[in-house]
């Protein structure tokens, strides 16, 4: 992990010299897309929403990084955001063919994940949109979350994640035995949610 702590920060170090010395380049897109990167890496979250903003002022129709700074902002609880940059990624998914830099082969495995965060994160605003709201709008957003997370977890269910917030959109819903169910398929799939909802 240091090692690549130490990549990433060589990385941003190099980044900010380029921009520094080729304000203009075409390169520039690029250049920003993996500081973002890097930064998410890192956990600099505010500094990669900067470039990634940065970089799609440049070439805004890319899903390879409309996606995890969807992510990002969901966390940072920019909630508005995440929801547009998911939106365009599907659009954009939807709409172009894969990246030269990703084999067909590749793609087929990885173009369904993209689509899994992109609802994923959806599902996650409006999730958290549904507690901040009384009566009636609480449940349509919950309702709403529900249905995005459904569709991220047929397109990826080994993401703990997804079923975790899948579970909190039930609970939210009063259906506390359909939440049990997807809470014990986040404890069942790998990665760190799925450790921390057996405790």
């Amino acid at each position: 992990v240091a090692k690549l702590d130490l990549l990433d920060a060589i990385l941003l170090q190099l980044a900010e010299q380029f921009t520094a010395r080729f304000p203009a380049s075409r390169m520039l897109t690029h250049v920003w897309e993996a500081a973002a990167k890097a930064s998410i890496d890192t956990g600099q979250l505010e500094e990669a929403d900067r470039y990634a903003r940065l970089s799609l002022r440049l070439l805004p129709e890319n899903p390879l990084l409309l996606v995890p700074i969807a992510e990002v902002r969901a966390s940072l609880g920019k909630l508005a955001q995440a929801r547009q940059a998911a939106e365009d990624a599907l659009e954009y998914l939807d709409r172009f063919v894969r990246p030269a830099s990703i084999s067909e082969k590749d793609w087929l495995h990885f173009e369904p994940r993209l689509r899994a965060l992109c609802q994923s994160v959806l599902g996650r605003v409006a999730l958290e949109e549904s507690f901040r709201r009384p009566g009636t709008a609480r449940m349509t957003s919950a309702a709403h979350a529900e249905d995005r997370l459904q569709k991220a977890y047929v397109l990826n269910p080994d993401d703990a994640n997804t079923a975790y917030l899948l579970g909190m959109a039930r609970k939210t819903s009063g259906r506390l035995n359909e939440a049990a169910v997807a809470f014990q398929r986040s404890a069942s799939a790998s990665g760190r949610l799925g450790s921390d909802s057996r405790q």
